[in-house]
Protein backbone atom coordinates (compact mmCIF):
# COMPACT_ATOMS: atom_id res chain seq x y z
CA UNK A 1 0.00 0.00 0.00
CA UNK A 2 1.06 3.72 -0.75
CA UNK A 3 -1.32 5.02 1.76
CA UNK A 4 -0.97 6.04 5.40
CA UNK A 5 -4.66 5.17 5.77
CA UNK A 6 -5.14 1.55 5.99
CA UNK A 7 -8.76 0.11 4.88
CA UNK A 8 -8.24 -3.82 5.02
CA UNK A 9 -7.26 -6.13 7.56
CA UNK A 10 -3.85 -7.80 7.00
CA UNK A 11 -1.28 -9.89 9.17
CA UNK A 12 0.98 -8.35 6.69
CA UNK A 13 1.20 -4.87 4.99
CA UNK A 14 4.16 -3.58 2.80
CA UNK A 15 4.33 0.25 2.81
CA UNK A 16 5.07 1.56 -0.77
CA UNK A 17 6.62 4.93 0.71
CA UNK A 18 7.30 6.98 3.70
CA UNK A 19 4.30 8.34 5.98
CA UNK A 20 3.28 11.78 5.20
CA UNK A 21 3.79 12.86 8.85
CA UNK A 22 7.83 12.48 8.18
CA UNK A 23 6.94 15.33 5.90
CA UNK A 24 6.72 17.90 8.38
CA UNK A 25 10.65 18.38 9.18
CA UNK A 26 12.01 19.18 5.72
CA UNK A 27 8.41 21.30 4.85
CA UNK A 28 9.25 22.91 8.29
CA UNK A 29 12.37 24.16 6.91
CA UNK A 30 11.28 25.27 3.58
CA UNK A 31 8.93 27.82 5.02
CA UNK A 32 11.58 29.21 6.96
CA UNK A 33 14.27 29.18 4.58
CA UNK A 34 11.56 30.85 2.14
CA UNK A 35 10.19 32.90 4.81
CA UNK A 36 6.66 32.28 3.86
CA UNK A 37 3.55 33.78 5.95
CA UNK A 38 0.57 32.18 4.72
CA UNK A 39 0.16 28.84 3.50
CA UNK A 40 -2.57 27.06 1.40
CA UNK A 41 -3.13 23.51 1.11
CA UNK A 42 -5.19 21.34 -1.47
CA UNK A 43 -5.89 17.87 -0.49
CA UNK A 44 -7.77 15.09 -1.91
CA UNK A 45 -11.46 14.14 0.38
CA UNK A 46 -9.86 10.60 0.93
CA UNK A 47 -7.61 8.67 3.59
CA UNK A 48 -4.59 9.55 1.70
CA UNK A 49 -4.72 13.63 1.50
CA UNK A 50 -6.38 13.83 4.62
CA UNK A 51 -3.66 12.20 5.95
CA UNK A 52 -1.25 15.33 4.84
CA UNK A 53 -3.21 17.92 7.15
CA UNK A 54 -1.89 17.15 10.15
CA UNK A 55 1.59 17.23 8.94
CA UNK A 56 0.91 20.41 7.21
CA UNK A 57 -0.56 22.39 10.16
CA UNK A 58 2.84 20.58 12.66
CA UNK A 59 4.88 22.27 9.54
CA UNK A 60 3.41 25.65 10.08
CA UNK A 61 2.91 25.46 13.56
CA UNK A 62 6.64 25.00 13.99
CA UNK A 63 7.99 27.43 11.40
CA UNK A 64 5.73 30.16 12.71
CA UNK A 65 3.56 30.75 9.51
CA UNK A 66 -0.06 30.73 9.41
CA UNK A 67 -2.54 27.74 7.29
CA UNK A 68 -4.97 30.46 5.83
CA UNK A 69 -6.32 28.16 3.33
CA UNK A 70 -7.48 24.12 3.56
CA UNK A 71 -9.55 22.48 0.77
CA UNK A 72 -10.40 19.16 0.55
CA UNK A 73 -11.47 18.11 -3.06
CA UNK A 74 -13.47 15.22 -4.30
CA UNK A 75 -11.38 12.25 -5.95
CA UNK A 76 -11.19 12.06 -9.12
CA UNK A 77 -12.87 15.18 -10.51
CA UNK A 78 -13.57 15.33 -14.35
CA UNK A 79 -15.82 17.15 -16.11
CA UNK A 80 -16.75 20.19 -13.52
CA UNK A 81 -12.78 20.17 -12.64
CA UNK A 82 -12.13 23.35 -13.97
CA UNK A 83 -14.92 25.31 -12.19
CA UNK A 84 -14.26 23.25 -8.64
CA UNK A 85 -10.38 24.17 -9.26
CA UNK A 86 -11.10 27.68 -9.97
CA UNK A 87 -12.75 28.30 -6.85
CA UNK A 88 -10.21 26.74 -5.50
CA UNK A 89 -7.76 29.28 -7.18
CA UNK A 90 -10.02 32.37 -6.64
CA UNK A 91 -9.74 31.48 -2.92
CA UNK A 92 -5.77 31.25 -2.86
CA UNK A 93 -5.57 34.70 -4.17
CA UNK A 94 -7.87 35.95 -2.02
CA UNK A 95 -5.82 34.71 1.12
CA UNK A 96 -2.71 36.28 -0.82
CA UNK A 97 -1.19 32.80 0.07
CA UNK A 98 2.46 32.91 -0.56
CA UNK A 99 2.91 28.93 -0.79
CA UNK A 100 0.68 26.04 -2.22
CA UNK A 101 0.83 22.88 -1.07
CA UNK A 102 -1.33 20.32 -3.17
CA UNK A 103 -1.97 16.70 -3.34
CA UNK A 104 -4.58 15.08 -5.35
CA UNK A 105 -4.78 12.87 -8.77
CA UNK A 106 -4.85 13.15 -12.37
CA UNK A 107 -8.04 15.36 -13.02
CA UNK A 108 -7.40 17.58 -10.42
CA UNK A 109 -3.79 18.14 -11.75
CA UNK A 110 -4.61 18.68 -15.24
CA UNK A 111 -7.31 21.47 -14.01
CA UNK A 112 -4.61 23.04 -11.22
CA UNK A 113 -2.16 23.12 -14.30
CA UNK A 114 -4.19 25.15 -16.91
CA UNK A 115 -5.76 27.23 -14.37
CA UNK A 116 -2.17 28.57 -12.62
CA UNK A 117 -1.37 29.51 -16.40
CA UNK A 118 -4.75 31.10 -17.03
CA UNK A 119 -4.45 33.16 -13.81
CA UNK A 120 -1.36 34.20 -14.46
CA UNK A 121 -0.29 33.23 -10.87
CA UNK A 122 3.61 32.72 -9.59
CA UNK A 123 3.19 31.39 -6.30
CA UNK A 124 5.85 28.83 -5.05
CA UNK A 125 3.96 25.75 -5.33
CA UNK A 126 4.79 22.13 -3.49
CA UNK A 127 3.43 18.64 -4.98
CA UNK A 128 3.57 15.15 -5.62
CA UNK A 129 5.11 14.02 -8.30
CA UNK A 130 1.75 13.51 -10.25
CA UNK A 131 1.38 17.18 -10.55
CA UNK A 132 4.82 17.53 -13.07
CA UNK A 133 4.15 13.54 -15.04
CA UNK A 134 3.63 13.51 -18.62
CA UNK A 135 2.80 16.08 -20.75
CA UNK A 136 1.98 18.51 -17.83
CA UNK A 137 5.48 18.70 -17.11
CA UNK A 138 5.88 20.38 -20.73
CA UNK A 139 2.71 22.55 -19.71
CA UNK A 140 4.36 23.67 -16.28
CA UNK A 141 7.56 24.55 -17.62
CA UNK A 142 5.96 28.21 -18.56
CA UNK A 143 4.54 28.72 -14.92
CA UNK A 144 6.02 31.94 -13.47
CA UNK A 145 6.31 30.36 -10.34
CA UNK A 146 8.23 28.41 -8.67
CA UNK A 147 7.59 24.44 -8.24
CA UNK A 148 8.91 21.95 -5.99
CA UNK A 149 8.49 18.31 -6.02
CA UNK A 150 8.16 15.96 -2.83
CA UNK A 151 10.58 13.19 -3.63
CA UNK A 152 12.24 10.17 -2.10
CA UNK A 153 16.06 9.72 -2.04
CA UNK A 154 17.06 6.58 -4.26
CA UNK A 155 20.48 5.10 -3.10
CA UNK A 156 22.76 5.98 -5.93
CA UNK A 157 23.60 1.96 -6.57
CA UNK A 158 19.73 1.54 -7.08
CA UNK A 159 18.76 4.44 -9.51
CA UNK A 160 22.25 3.59 -11.94
CA UNK A 161 21.24 0.36 -12.16
CA UNK A 162 17.51 1.50 -12.83
CA UNK A 163 18.76 3.73 -14.95
CA UNK A 164 20.74 1.19 -16.81
CA UNK A 165 17.77 -1.26 -17.46
CA UNK A 166 14.88 0.66 -18.20
CA UNK A 167 17.09 3.65 -19.85
CA UNK A 168 14.44 6.34 -17.21
CA UNK A 169 15.48 7.50 -13.89
CA UNK A 170 12.98 5.19 -10.92
CA UNK A 171 9.61 6.72 -9.87
CA UNK A 172 7.99 7.20 -6.39
CA UNK A 173 7.53 3.46 -5.00
CA UNK A 174 10.51 2.02 -6.89
CA UNK A 175 13.28 0.87 -4.28
CA UNK A 176 11.07 -0.17 -1.27
CA UNK A 177 8.32 -1.99 -3.88
CA UNK A 178 11.58 -3.87 -5.85
CA UNK A 179 13.09 -4.25 -2.46
CA UNK A 180 9.32 -5.97 -1.11
CA UNK A 181 9.07 -8.37 -3.52
CA UNK A 182 12.81 -9.49 -3.65
CA UNK A 183 12.21 -10.21 0.21
CA UNK A 184 8.81 -11.99 -0.82
CA UNK A 185 9.83 -13.98 -3.59
CA UNK A 186 13.01 -15.01 -1.71
CA UNK A 187 11.28 -16.37 1.28
CA UNK A 188 8.38 -17.91 -1.44
CA UNK A 189 11.12 -19.77 -2.88
CA UNK A 190 12.32 -21.10 0.15
CA UNK A 191 9.23 -23.22 0.40
CA UNK A 192 7.61 -21.01 3.28
CA UNK A 193 3.75 -20.25 2.70
CA UNK A 194 1.15 -18.77 5.69
CA UNK A 195 2.10 -18.48 9.06
CA UNK A 196 5.72 -19.35 8.33
CA UNK A 197 6.14 -16.96 5.58
CA UNK A 198 4.26 -13.95 7.73
CA UNK A 199 6.45 -14.67 10.37
CA UNK A 200 9.56 -14.68 8.56
CA UNK A 201 8.45 -11.37 7.04
CA UNK A 202 8.18 -9.64 10.09
CA UNK A 203 11.48 -10.83 11.26
CA UNK A 204 12.94 -7.36 11.43
CA UNK A 205 16.73 -8.72 10.28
Amino acid sequence: VSSDCVIARSNFLLFGSEKNIYKTKPLSEFILKHKIRKVALIVSQDGWGVSHILPVQKAVQNSSAKLVYVEQLLPYISSFGDQSIQYVVDNIISKKADLVIWTGYEFEADALSRLLLKNNLNIPIIGDQLLVFGERLNLLKKYKGDIFIFNTKFSDSFEKLFQEYYHKSPTLYSDIAYDGMRILTENIAKGLTGERLIKCLKDKK
